[in-house]
């Protein structure tokens, strides 16, 4: 030491070592490793907490990496948690099937679906799934980037510009035009799924790839019945039909709309678009993202 330090530095050293003796040695002689391992833990939890005091409760600990923070999500087929990594303390979100559905085949089999199409999914759009993982209680899970926001949160903020809604929308016409490529429809297309990782709306990440179809089939053939958000569903997902990309672009268009309904004003060019993307009739639309790209880009070359 330089001298440089806190005054009662030796007092906090003394208390330091005390610490540290009690975290190797309990009451009943050498602690275990796991036992102090697990105690380190959670010192270091309300150190990066900054609380004044340790957690009585059992963390939860998952693939003996990350530390449950909270749930964020609750639906009938999913659950959504935020946790940290032990080691990083980094955020990090994790998706899994509700612990009642553990023994379910069909949804352990659609969240693995899930998870192998997000690992080759590869886009600065599209919300990356960085690994697969299996819980103790044999569930699966997709290990996912934290951000904590989406468009729905954003928009229960604060409205958009219209100069925003043009960005978001070619943010995401990026993001299904990738999707589309793969073969694939996303099938919800909804503000709960676009998540916003900071205030600049380009940087959107289409998120939720859970009830996604290869191009040309339907939800029937994996027993999902009412699937996607029912403000934005194409008319042929609600009727069960087999899809196409352009059951997206409807989507996208109904998107359209609810965002300019949410902006602090109006553009003529781009709601008469949105009234194009949601034609009821699907041959009545663009076939897919990229062709639906192209006439938003001649939209904002005409001003």
């Amino acid at each position: 030491m330089t001298g440089s330090g806190p005054k009662d530095f030796a007092e906090i050293a003394a208390r330091y070592s005390a610490m540290m003796q009690v975290l190797c040695d309990g009451p009943q002689g050498r602690r275990r490793e796991d036992e102090r391992r697990m105690l380190v833990d959670r010192i270091r939890d309300a150190l990066d907490r900054r609380e004044n005091r340790l957690n009585d409760d059992d963390p939860v600990i998952i693939a003996n990496t990350f530390s449950l923070e909270m749930f964020t999500h609750r639906g009938k087929r999913s659950e959504i948690w935020q946790v940290r990594h032990r080691d990083l303390g980094t955020s990090h979100a994790i998706k899994s099937v509700p612990a009642a559905m553990a023994d379910d085949p069909i949804a352990g089999a659609l969240l693995l679906r899930e998870g192998t199409i997000g690992l080759g999914m590869r886009h600065g759009n599209i919300a990356p799934t960085r690994a697969v993982l299996r819980l103790a209680d044999g569930r699966p899970a997709l290990l996912m980037d934290w951000i904590g926001k989406s468009l729905a949160d954003r928009l229960s903020l604060q409205a958009l510009s219209v100069r925003e809604v043009y960005s978001l929308t070619l943010a995401l016409l990026a993001a299904l035009t990738a999707t589309h490529d793969q073969g694939l429809v996303h099938c919800d297309v909804a503000p709960g799924n676009l998540l916003i990782p900071g205030e600049d709306v380009s940087q959107l990440q289409l998120a939720d790839f859970g009830i996604a179809l290869e191009i040309g089939h339907s939800h029937a053939e994996f027993e999902i019945a009412h699937a996607g958000s029912p403000a934005f569903v194409s008319p042929e997902q609600q009727a069960g039909r087999s899809l196409m990309p352009s059951s997206d672009i409807y989507s996208l268009g109904r998107l359209i709309d609810y965002l300019l309904d949410h902006a602090n004003e109006d553009a003529a060019g781009l709601r008469a678009l949105a009234g194009q993307f949601s034609k009821e009739d699907a041959g009545k639309r663009p076939a897919d993202a990229r062709s639906a790209g192209a006439l938003l880009k001649k939209v904002m070359a005409a001003g």
